[in-house]
C-alpha cells in the first residue's frame, strides 16, 4: 500500500518543477535572482482536502531570504492523502490456548443472604456430668407467724404455810413449823394432803434464832455492826458471807445500783430480839428515786428460806413496796415513822422475836432469791435470811 511519505517525495519533485517554470516572466526572475526555493510540509487533518487525513505540502521562493517559507511566499499547495480503511478481512483461525493466568485477588465478601428456614431439632445429647454443688443461698424471709396454739392447762401454785410450833420433840423451846407443796386443787390453801416438805424454825432457850442466819447490816463506815453480821455500804457486791456463828458460806449478795449511805438513828424499842444484840443495826443505804434490787446467790436450790427485810429512814417517815421472789413471790408494803425499824411488813418491837416476822420462799433452781425495794426511792437498814 502506498503511504503518505511516498506522496510527499513525488510532491516535492513536482514543486521544484513548478517553481522553475513559474509564470515565465523574466522580470520576476530578475527580482528574485539568487532566492532559494523552499517547501513546508504539515499534517492535514481528515476533512475536505483529505477524507482520511494526510500531509499538506506548500512550496515557494524565499523572497526575503529568511530561510523560512512564510505564508505570503507560498506559491503552490498540494496534498498527499492517506488511503481510506479497507473492508474487514475474514477472521483467522483460533490460536492455541494460552497458558493459564495467575489467580486473581479474592473479591470482596458479598452481602449476607437471607436466613434459611429453621432445621429440624436434633436428637437430645447424652446428659452431662453433674456440676459441683453451688454455694448455699441466703436465708429466705421469715414465714408468716403461725396460728396461736391452744391454751395449755393452768399450772398449780406453790404454797408455804407457817404455823406456831409448841415446845416438844421438834423444837425444845418452841418455834415455827414451815410446810410447803403444790396447791393441787387450786384452793389457795395448802391442805394436809398437798404438803411435800416440812421444816422447823426453832427458838433458842434465850429466845434467839438459829446460827444458820446470815445478816447484812447497811450503813456508812462509821456505823458499828451486830456481832457476825456482814457490813456493806452498797458500793460493791459481797461474796462468802459469814453466818451468825462466824462461819464463811457460799452465799453472796449483789446490788443493782450504787446507793447513798447514812448513819441513821434507830429507836431502840423498835429493834427485835435475836441471838445477838441488834441495837447496832442503825445506819442505812438509800435513794430518793428508783428502786434497789438485791440478789442472794449461792443458796441451796429448792430449799425453803426465812427472809427478813429491815427498813429504816432517819429523820423522816417512809413508805416503800417490797417484793421477795424465789420459787414463790411475796409482796408487802413497809410504812413507818422516822427512825423506826420495820421487819418485813411489821413495825419492829423489842418484845418480839426477829423470826416471828419472817417471810418464807424457796430458792430458785439456780439457787437465788431476789429482793426488790421501792419504785421512787428506798431506805434499808439491812437484810437477812436463814435456811430452814
Amino acid at each position: 500500500m502506498k503511504t503518505a511519505n511516498s506522496f510527499v517525495l513525488s510532491a516535492l519533485a513536482s514543486a521544484s518543477v513548478l517553481m522553475a517554470a513559474c509564470d515565465g516572466d523574466p522580470t520576476s526572475a530578475k527580482e528574485i535572482a539568487g532566492a532559494s526555493a523552499l517547501v513546508r510540509v504539515s499534517q492535514e487533518s481528515p476533512g475536505a482536502n483529505c477524507a482520511a487525513g494526510g500531509v499538506k505540502i506548500e512550496g515557494g521562493t524565499d523572497a526575503n531570504f529568511s530561510g523560512v517559507l512564510d505564508n505570503d511566499e507560498v506559491a503552490s499547495t498540494q496534498y498527499a492523502c492517506n488511503g481510506t480503511t479497507g473492508a474487514t478481512g475474514a477472521n483467522g483461525i483460533d490460536g492455541a490456548p494460552g497458558a493459564p493466568g495467575a489467580t486473581g485477588a479474592t473479591g470482596a465478601t458479598g452481602a449476607t443472604g437471607a436466613t434459611g428456614a429453621t432445621g429440624a431439632n436434633g436428637i437430645d445429647g447424652a446428659p452431662g456430668v453433674t456440676g459441683a454443688t453451688g454455694a448455699t443461698g441466703i436465708d429466705g424471709a421469715p414465714g408468716a407467724t403461725g396460728a396461736t396454739g391452744a391454751t395449755g392447762a393452768n399450772g398449780h401454785s406453790a404454797l408455804v404455810a407457817v404455823t406456831p410450833e409448841g415446845s416438844g420433840a421438834n423444837c425444845t423451846s418452841g418455834g415455827q413449823k414451815v410446810t410447803s407443796g403444790l396447791d393441787l386443787d387450786d384452793s389457795g390453801i395448802l391442805d394436809a394432803g398437798e404438803v411435800t416438805a416440812t421444816q422447823y424454825v426453832c427458838n433458842a432457850s434465850n429466845g434467839s434464832s438459829s446460827s444458820h442466819l446470815i445478816g447484812v447490816d447497811f450503813g456508812n463506815s462509821s456505823n458499828t455492826t451486830p456481832l457476825n453480821w456482814n457490813k456493806s455500804n452498797g458500793s460493791a457486791n459481797l461474796t462468802s458471807l459469814i453466818d451468825q456463828s462466824g462461819v464463811a458460806t457460799a452465799v453472796g449478795l449483789s446490788f443493782s445500783t450504787t446507793p447513798g449511805s447514812f448513819n441513821a438513828n434507830v429507836l431502840s424499842d423498835t429493834v427485835p430480839m435475836a441471838s445477838v444484840d441488834l441495837s447496832n443495826i442503825g445506819g442505812n443505804i438509800y435513794s430518793f428515786s428508783g428502786s434497789m434490787v438485791l440478789d442472794f446467790t449461792g443458796l441451796t436450790p429448792g430449799a425453803a428460806y426465812a427472809v427478813y427485810v429491815l427498813g429504816l429512814r432517819g429523820g423522816s417517815p417512809y413508805t416503800q413496796v417490797v417484793s421477795i421472789e424465789g420459787v414463790q413471790t411475796v409482796s408487802f408494803t413497809q410504812s413507818a415513822a422516822a427512825d423506826t425499824l420495820t421487819v418485813n411488813d411489821q413495825v419492829g418491837s423489842n418484845l418480839s422475836l426477829l423470826t416471828s416476822a419472817g417471810k418464807y420462799v424457796s430458792a430458785t433452781p439456780s439457787g437465788t432469791i431476789k429482793i426488790t425495794v421501792g419504785s421512787s426511792g428506798y431506805f434499808l437498814a439491812g437484810v437477812a435470811l436463814e435456811k430452814l
